[in-house]
């Protein structure tokens, strides 16, 4: 019975990925290769998303690319 429960299980795993879908986890992962700003995060009622001044939110502003490639390289196939 725990075979089969698994059998369908594995169907349920992604055969393809994206980069959005790493980064995140990455960015938890690996918080020391990251640059982080605080700003404000607005959003008009177009749904345009714009920073301001204050401290409010953390924003990855840069990130460790050579690494983050490499990060990919494992766990994007």
């Amino acid at each position: 019975m725990g075979n089969l429960v698994a059998d369908e299980l594995i169907r349920f795993v992604p055969k393809s990925i994206s980069v959005a879908d790493v980064y995140v986890p990455y960015c938890f992962l690996n918080g020391d290769k990251l640059k982080i700003e605080k700003r404000t995060v607005n959003c008009d009622f177009k749904g345009k998303t714009y920073f301001t001044s204050g401290e409010k939110h953390e924003i990855v502003t840069d990130l460790d690319f050579e690494h983050f490639q490499e990060y990919l390289k494992i766990y994007l196939k």
